[in-house]
């Protein structure tokens, strides 16, 4: 390589990897580095003689700035680097995984200038890091992707273009450090490539998910429809993110007895699991209790009523009615297997519509509307309580 720079990158020379390439390319997006020289060596000497040495040397050190990976006892991984929330993953990192965990962020602030936010650039870090050099990492240390025997195998992934840039056995007159350049050229236009999707296409149409999230129940599905295709992998990230459970102000409008309440609901978001299902609250715990209290004593009402219901284990008939119910009226022998309950149900069936489905009597009805009304009450107490204080056990 070129010795016009005093600065010095050092490498080990022989074959090349995708590893080592993309660190040596990713030093040099970097001011102090931009017009180093490439030092491809497995000499000590030499390598000593380097500012910054990166997959040789069998050091890692980053106050030498010295990045090796190849010893036994090298576990390190963007965890145990970065030590952060949110850094989780743990693929032992190559010479490319290492430059990028130290240097990254100063990488992609000097390539994104206008980009002036900490978090923006962090979350471009993590994107790329994700899909581009935690697979170079995995890559170069054999790690492979699952356990099982794969069906095909990937060859034109960028580790192994960059190796089929090396001299090959019958290859003739080939300037090795010439195909090193070459090497870095090509992973370099991959990554700026990722940087700009991440950039331009990636980020946009998070933010604009985010924003569908929190505001999913007034247009979340128009957006999907509108603005991107690749939407999918987006949402499950946006779903991952704690904005998720921040409180919304969606319009709430019951209707209690068949009358519109209006207004809109302006109380704390509603409380969500670990795996994001909608947990109750106590108010709505205690009001649920109350409907189903209101159900069963409502049940208890109909056993009274006549008709020629057999609701024995063998089957049996039904030839009475329903009065003002005109749907289809559900099968006999509906006590059947039922080991929990000790008597007969000697009521009518529960009634079906046309499409198959129980329908609603009018005592099940009126106790619904009752627990709507309890519903709508219980939350109306909490409506001024701060979410954090009311549910501690939620973090945002």
């Amino acid at each position: 390589m070129s010795s016009k720079s005093t600065v010095r990158i050092g490498t080990h020379d022989g074959t090349f990897h995708c590893d080592e390439v993309l660190a040596c390319a990713l030093l040099k997006l970097l001011p102090q580095y931009k017009d180093a020289s490439i030092v491809r060596s497995r000499s000590q000497n030499v390598l000593d003689t380097c500012d910054i040495v990166v997959d040789v040397g069998g050091e890692y050190d980053p106050s030498k700035h010295r990045y090796d990976h190849h010893m036994r006892e090298f576990q390190e991984s963007m965890s145990t680097v970065m030590k952060k929330p949110g850094y989780d993953w743990t693929i032992r990192l190559s010479s490319a995984g290492l430059i990028y965990c130290h240097f990254g962020h100063e990488i992609l602030r000097s390539i994104l200038s206008d980009i002036t936010e900490d978090r923006i650039i962090d979350e471009i870090f993590k994107k790329i890091y994700d899909t581009l050099i935690k697979e170079i990492d995995g890559i170069d240390n054999g790690i492979p992707m699952y356990d099982a025997e794969p069906l095909y195998r990937i060859v034109t992934d960028l580790s192994a273009r960059v190796s089929r840039l090396n001299s090959q056995w019958n290859s003739q007159n080939v300037d090795i450090e010439k195909q090193f350049e070459k090497a870095m050229a090509l992973v370099l236009e991959e990554f700026l490539e990722f940087v700009q999707y991440s950039k331009n296409v990636w980020l946009p149409a998070r933010d604009l998910v985010r924003r569908a999230v929190e505001s999913r129940f007034e247009n979340m599905a128009q957006c999907l429809r509108t603005y991107f295709h690749d939407w999918e992998e987006i949402v499950l990230s946006c779903l991952s993110l704690s904005t998720l459970a921040l409180p919304t102000y969606a319009p709430y409008q019951p209707y209690v007895n068949g009358v519109h309440a209006g207004g809109y609901y302006h109380g704390p978001g509603a409380p969500l699991a670990h795996d994001g299902r909608v947990v109750d609250t106590p108010e709505v715990a205690h009001a649920k209790k109350a409907h189903l209290a209101a159900h069963a004593a409502e049940a208890a009402k109909t056993v009274h009523y006549g008709g020629g219901y057999y609701g024995g284990g063998d089957g049996g008939y039904y030839d009475g009615g329903y009065a003002g119910y005109k749907g289809i009226i559900a099968p006999v022998g509906v006590s059947h297997g039922y080991s929990g309950y000790h008597g007969k149900y000697h009521g009518p069936p529960a009634p079906l519509g046309h499409d198959g489905q129980v329908v609603d009597t009018p005592e099940v009805a009126h106790a619904k509307a009752a627990h709507l009304t309890a519903h709508a009450h219980e939350l109306s107490k909490v409506a001024h309580l701060s979410y954090a204080n009311t549910y501690p056990h939620i973090s945002y």
